[in-house]
């Protein structure tokens, strides 16, 4: 499948503002890169400075969506909701991306376990300046309807 032809929307839950990648770029079973351009009318947009490092987080997660996503277009499987648990190793070399910076989001596969996962994650620029990195830890239950009910203990 031409991953050119997928829209970022169609492999992440996100809508509007929200939704905050531009393309998913590459990925396989063990990884993934996805593209954005930081500009005014980004979410989170600090005129004059760009947008804060610690979104980078959520650039972050929203990859591994995409990750995710685009595993289940292959299966013919419907993309599901997954959640955000928490970084780990979290270091950031700059305080803010700044405006017109193109940022690659790379997600390595780590671990899996009954929903649970760990990313290698990091930021580059379009040079390939590091400019933040870290572990992501994600969970993607059967039913997140049932779960967000309680239903799960």
């Amino acid at each position: 499948m031409d991953i050119s032809r997928i829209s970022i929307n169609d492999l992440v839950p996100h809508s509007g503002k929200m939704s905050l990648l531009d393309r998913l770029i590459e990925a396989d079973h063990q990884h993934a890169i996805a593209e954005l351009t930081i500009h005014s009318k980004s979410m989170f947009f600090t005129p004059g400075k760009g947008v804060p490092v610690w979104v980078g987080i959520e650039y972050m997660a929203q990859t591994i969506a995409a990750f995710s996503g685009y595993d289940a277009i292959q299966k013919k499987e419907p993309v599901k909701i997954g959640l955000l648990v928490g970084c780990r190793k979290s270091i950031c070399h700059v305080s803010w991306f700044a405006e017109h910076t193109t940022l690659q989001v790379i997600v390595e596969y780590v671990w899996e376990s009954e929903g649970m996962a760990i990313f290698d994650c990091a930021i580059r620029d379009a040079g390939g300046r590091i400019m933040m990195e870290g572990k992501i830890n994600v969970y993607q239950p059967e039913n997140i309807d049932d779960y967000l009910k309680g239903k799960h203990v």
